[in-house]
């Protein structure tokens, strides 16, 4: 073991490790390299594809609360004797994710001192942090005299039920069925291509309402998504393939949306298999499907799942939990 780097300090951990059959690992951090970098949005119905694009869009009343939204919905920190320096060049202590928010517009929005101010000029007045089950964050902001503007961010779906209006790219309106069918279409397009997708919401309330943690945001306008890219660490493939020549199967378990983890988990290797189950298999699936050997399960489908399900599922040779 020495010879191959690796330091023993009690030989019963070395034989419980060879004796391991399966090995559940997370996805951020662990499989990817935990460096988000904002890659692209939807913003006015117009798909971007880079940062770049994002920044230049013409609507600028819509990208800048877009960016507003990013820095200030946000729990980072950053260095303050770094002040002044650019924005590559700064420590900033968070959440990767929120992280790669500060980057865009640090970058492109507020260079240098300005995002220090913007951030000091408006303060958080009352927060809701982000957690596994909200799968949102809200700060609320004094903006103006007599009230407060909300920011929120989260996962796409939770965000979007909270939401009332949309921006079309000539004004706010309703959010009907042909939005809510756009809106999917474009989340599934950013997944599948392995991003990590937020939607950004905003509005305005007076100073005198309450927020509390157990307080629900509502009739919110949907501003857009924020897409991030987190790529795989290097050797991650490497290292999944000899786990599997070894017998043992590697199941990723992550919080993100089903698409972004099935197109990292093809990334490293964990899928192979062209066909995967979307669900929980059942007898009749897999006489149906018999060379149908992977699944994609969504976190949702699990507490209610009986053991037949459990029985079927955990016999698939490659597995994924995505919203878990």
């Amino acid at each position: 073991m020495a010879a191959r780097h690796v330091l023993v300090k009690e030989l019963r951990s070395v034989e419980t490790l060879g004796s391991m059959t399966v090995l559940a690992t997370d996805k951020t951090g662990t499989l990817t390299q935990n460096k988000m970098e904002l890659v692209g949005g939807w913003l006015g119905e117009v798909v971007l594809n880079s940062a770049e694009n994002v920044a230049e869009m013409e609507s600028k009343a819509l990208v800048q609360t877009f960016a507003e939204v990013c820095t200030l919905c946000n729990s980072c920190k950053l260095d303050a004797t770094e002040r002044g320096k650019p924005i590559a060049d700064r420590s900033i202590f968070g959440d990767a994710t929120e992280v790669g928010l500060l980057h865009f517009t640090g970058q492109y929005f507020f260079p240098r001192d300005q995002l220090d101010e913007f951030m000091e000029k408006y303060p958080k007045v009352h927060e809701i942090p982000f957690n596994s089950a909200n799968k949102w964050h809200l700060t609320a902001h004094r903006r103006g005299p007599g009230k407060l503007t909300m920011y929120l961010k989260g996962a796409p779906e939770r965000v979007l039920g909270f939401c009332e209006r949309y921006y079309s790219g000539t004004g706010f309106e309703n959010i009907d069925q042909g939005f809510r069918e756009e809106f999917l279409r474009i989340y599934e397009y950013f997944a599948s291509k392995g991003l990590r997708i937020l939607s950004l919401a905003t509005k305005e309330i007076p100073d005198t309402d309450e927020i509390n943690e157990q307080w629900d945001p509502e009739r919110m306008d949907f501003i857009g998504f924020a897409c991030l890219r987190d790529p795989p660490k290097p050797g991650v493939d490497w290292a999944v393939a000899r786990c599997k020549t070894a017998g043992v199967k590697v199941i990723m378990v992550t919080g993100d949306h089903p698409l972004t983890a099935e197109a990292i988990a093809r990334q490293v290797g964990i899928l192979t298999k062209s066909d995967v189950f979307k669900r929980p298999p059942s007898q009749s699936d897999l006489e149906q499907y018999p060379d149908t050997k992977a699944a994609v399960i969504h976190g949702d489908a699990i507490d209610s799942m009986s053991k037949g399900e459990w029985t079927r599922l955990v016999s698939m040779n490659e597995l994924v939990f995505a919203r878990f």
